[in-house]
């Protein structure tokens, strides 16, 4: 990527502001001009894959319930046609 603008510029990219989205402590060490290679850029990068893997886990547990409570109700209503047919 081709920058010609310094870090001091008040002009900010619409990366930049993906990146500040996503993370407004990286993008601030970026426009800080902070090596990515510092033991807190490493550390960061470790929290955000830790968070990313709960998020991931929650999402797998929020589709699981979503399918348990489908099949609760198709119990429900296969339940329902079972007692109407055994009463008529």
């Amino acid at each position: 990527m081709m920058d010609k603008r310094s870090n001091n510029s008040d002009v900010i990219t619409a990366s930049e502001i993906a990146q500040y989205a996503y993370c407004p402590i990286s993008w601030y060490l970026k426009r800080s001009g902070c090596k990515p290679n510092t033991p807190g850029m490493v550390a960061g990068m470790e929290k955000h894959a830790k968070v990313g893997e709960e998020i991931s886990l929650v999402h797998r547990k929020e589709m699981a319930s979503r399918h348990f409570g489908w099949l609760g109700f198709l119990a429900f209503i296969v339940a329902l046609l079972v007692l109407a047919w055994w009463i008529l």
